[in-house]
């Protein structure tokens, strides 16, 4: 029973630290899409997150999923530096389903984008996911995340630019 107790207070540590970097309890829960009074149980110890959840509040830090759930690893999942020539190769399963899931957000809420801007969002994002997913399981949740995100943005800013529309 120990066990768990220490393991339960580590946790509640590292999510202490997390909400440090990200600003606050109210800025981790924005940045992560999860409610207040869910971060409040996760600092309480009284409710773990699921691997979603994990997913979405290691990309809100940014730091390691690993780190998160287990403490092991980097802390920091800043992408890691590039080969000694530079290069990058690209994880081409990765960034094509980033992209058209960007092209399929668009289109639900019925927006447009530039092509030119959708390859500069779909690096961020592929970037993103890569600094805080290892393995595909754990990409597949983040760019789920990512997306529900960047719904959730796209939908609030066109419902500010009809109300605007509205009151002019």
């Amino acid at each position: 029973m120990n066990v768990k107790s220490d393991a339960d207070h580590t946790f509640v540590r590292r999510m202490e630290q997390l909400v440090e970097m990200a600003g606050g309890r109210g800025q981790l829960a924005a940045k992560s899409g999860l409610s207040r009074s869910v971060i409040d149980k996760y600092l309480q110890g009284a409710s773990e997150p699921s691997r979603p959840r994990l997913v979405a509040l290691a990309g809100a830090g940014p730091v390691s999923v690993a780190w998160l759930a287990t403490g092991k690893g980097e802390m920091s999942a800043e992408p890691r530096a590039a080969d000694d020539d530079g290069a990058h190769e690209l994880d081409k399963w990765l960034f094509s389903r980033v992209i058209d899931g960007i092209r399929r957000t668009y289109e639900k809420v019925g927006g447009r984008l530039q092509t030119v801007n959708e390859v500069e969002l779909g690096l961020e994002m592929y970037h993103r996911i890569v600094a805080v997913a290892e393995t595909q399981d754990e990409q597949r949740g983040a760019l789920l995340m990512a997306l529900d995100q960047l719904e959730r943005e796209l939908l609030e800013k066109g419902r500010r630019a009809a109300s605007g529309k509205q009151s002019a």
